[in-house]
């Protein structure tokens, strides 16, 4: 608009100059300034619609109110430029120049003035933040933290997470697992029995087989890995009953479920094997299971023979699949286990069958449980405990230990049964796979 607006100045001037003339005369004046009304009139409407095109149809009202507007206008305009066609070429080309001049001038001021409103506005637009109020902060007294407050309570909530931790580190804490923990109590491991699945599947057969089937792995499965430790055990022990007072040997557990019936039924047979007699005797007239691996019925057992319903021929039974093994079951559930332990009759049988047998196995119930264990063990030479892998623990073991020696009953050991793989190259006294080829003369 300023450049046009220059031109048209221009214009006018070498018209000027081209003419002689220096002005409308005043009788023109008049109109030319009805035209540079009609001309200022009309760009504004032009303006106008512009922006409410940007924002409505052509339709709207508003629009169309506009265009109306403009259309008179313009009319009017025509009107006004057929009077002055009546003039002289002269003035009309003066008269032309001017009104372009006055009009463009005005256009220019328009926008300058718009224009400057908008950099105003700008100007003045402030966001929606207001600082209500400055902080107000001490660096010399912090409101927080207080060093001493969060020190103590630091202290506080760390003995309390320590004591947690332990706590339900000793509640989920599984039983020992490494044979070092139990030589640490002065028990040396007498043998570690890995875990035998198929001891274990033949000890949980379905109820409805027949209870006098034998459930003895030393006949069913005589080259599974537990036998070979168990054999390894009747050498050991072998040599240790020649340093006892007799030929009696207690097995004990701290707690039930140790599978200390299983090492003793089996044990007995090892030894058998070997050419040796024994004697079985399930001492557990509690809950004594003995009878179940033989395959026996547990009537007409110890508890008839002591308090004197049986005599000992009939309660010493033979045991199917070997030619020196006897067994003696628990017999009924008598009122008073403890008591007819106690009684002198027992402790003469006990010797009277020590010279029959070249070795006497007896299976004694739990010893924290109850004291049957600590009253059998005065009669016996040898005393072994049976740990059982990840379930015994160490305080559990050194109290059983403990309440047989306050008995005057020495533990001359332990037996470490169902040891079990924890991880790669971690061996608790394992076992080699090492049975007879099936066809020996591949090996040839």
């Amino acid at each position: 608009m300023r450049r046009e607006l220059a031109d048209a100045q221009a214009a006018l001037n070498d018209f000027q100059s081209r003419t002689g003339t220096l002005d409308v005369a005043v009788q023109n004046k008049a109109l030319l300034d009805q035209s540079i009304a009609l001309d200022a009139s009309i760009q504004q409407l032009l303006v106008q619609r512009a922006d409410i095109a940007s924002r409505f149809t052509t339709e709207h009202p508003v629009y169309e109110s506009l265009q109306r507007q403009i259309g008179q206008f313009q009319s009017e305009k025509a009107r006004l430029l057929s009077r002055l066609s009546q003039l002289p070429d002269t003035q009309q080309g003066l008269f032309r120049l001017n009104r372009d001049v006055e009009v463009t001038n005005q256009t220019y001021a328009n926008l300058l003035d718009q224009a400057q409103q908008l950099n105003i506005a700008r100007a003045s637009a402030i966001g929606n933040a207001r600082v209500i109020d400055s902080a107000d902060v001490n660096m010399d007294s912090p409101a927080w933290p207080k060093p001493l407050l969060v020190v103590a309570g630091g202290t506080l909530l760390g003995a309390m997470f320590m004591v947690a931790f332990v706590l339900l580190r000793q509640m989920f804490r599984r039983g020992v697992e490494d044979p070092a923990d139990i030589e640490l109590l002065g028990l040396p491991v007498y043998a570690s029995i890995p875990f035998s699945a198929k001891g274990h599947q033949i000890a949980t057969r379905p109820r409805h087989f027949r209870r006098d089937t034998q459930r003895l792995l030393a006949l069913r499965a005589p080259t599974d890995l537990a036998m070979e430790a168990l054999r390894t055990l009747r050498t050991s022990l072998h040599f240790t009953r020649l340093e006892m007072k007799n030929n009696m040997l207690m097995i004990a557990a701290p707690s039930p479920g140790v599978g200390k019936t299983f090492v003793c039924a089996n044990l007995a047979v090892t030894i058998a094997q070997a050419g040796q007699t024994v004697l079985l005797i399930d001492a557990d007239m509690r809950r004594g299971t003995l009878h179940h691996a033989i395959g026996v019925r547990s009537e007409g057992g110890l508890s008839e023979l002591i308090s004197g319903q049986i005599d000992l021929e009939q309660a010493l039974r033979k045991v199917p699949g070997t030619e020196n093994m006897t067994f003696i079951s628990r017999g009924l559930i008598p009122p008073n286990p403890s008591e007819l332990l106690m009684h002198p009759r027992f402790g003469s049988m006990l010797e009277e069958l020590a010279k029959l047998y070249d070795v006497v196995i007896i299976d004694t119930p739990p010893v924290l449980a109850v004291t049957d264990a600590a009253v059998i063990g005065h009669h016996v030479g040898t005393c072994l405990m049976v740990v059982r892998w990840g379930h015994n623990q160490q305080r559990e073991i050194a109290m059983a230990k403990q309440r047989l020696e306050q008995n005057g009953v020495e533990v001359r050991g332990a037996i470490f049964n169902a040891v079990q793989k924890r991880g790669s190259g971690q061996y608790t006294y394992s076992y080699y796979d090492y049975q007879p080829l099936r066809n020996p003369s591949a090996a040839r």
